[in-house]
């Protein structure tokens, strides 16, 4: 028995680029699952990831002024391990819901778009590097599924992942970006990491003999 999903959501991203600011980019993905007992189950996924942002979109004079901006797109692949909740009746829905948790790890890829207006790559071969250099992601969900029937039910969740990466958007604390004689550091503030919200469908698939 298998089961599957598919989901379309919205992204957003702590960063060093108008970190005062919020900006949400349409996303989706899909999953693949296998229940190990009642329980526990394994959780292979796939998502696209798009982040960006933008000083002039900020309330800070020195952030605008400064005007950088990205647009990164990341394909993430990710494992998870699943704990499954017992339903629960509600008075407000005919069905009983049911609440889950995920948590694993993924691997981000940086393609195909990688747009920005202040890294400027000396040699070739240096933005290929960066897009293709490890970047792990740790996913978090907290999710919560409605039944329409025995095989199929709808679902909505909320993901947080932290990442091993402070440079998500081009710009960490260890990048300086110099423009003509100014140089400018991103704060210490540690790793980057992003959020979202999902709602899909959710099928099980049950061999016939």
């Amino acid at each position: 028995m298998g089961e599957f999903g598919v989901h379309v959501g919205e992204v957003t991203h702590k960063g060093d680029i108008a970190p005062d600011k919020k900006f949400y980019r349409p996303n989706f993905g899909f999953y693949y699952y296998k229940k190990l007992d009642k329980y526990l189950s394994i959780n292979l996924s796939y998502e696209y990831v798009p982040l960006g942002a933008n000083d002039a979109k900020s309330s800070n004079i020195f952030y605008q002024k400064r005007k950088f901006n990205f647009y990164r797109s990341f394909q993430e692949i990710a494992v998870l391990w699943g704990y499954h909740f017992n339903p629960v009746n509600t008075p407000f829905l005919k069905k009983p819901i049911s609440s889950y948790i995920n948590i694993g790890m993924g691997y981000m890829l940086n393609v195909p778009t990688d747009n920005n207006n202040f890294m400027f790559y000396q040699f070739a071969g240096e933005k290929l590097r960066d897009q293709i250099w490890p970047i792990l992601s740790y996913p978090m969900a907290l999710g919560i599924q409605y039944p329409l029937d025995p095989a199929v039910s709808l679902f909505t969740e909320f993901d947080f992942r932290a990442t091993s990466s402070d440079a998500l958007d081009h710009f960490g604390s260890d990048f300086p970006v110099v423009i003509g004689t100014k140089t400018y550091t991103a704060p210490n503030n540690g790793y980057d990491y992003f959020y979202s919200f999902k709602i899909g469908v959710h099928y099980q698939w049950k061999k016939v003999l």
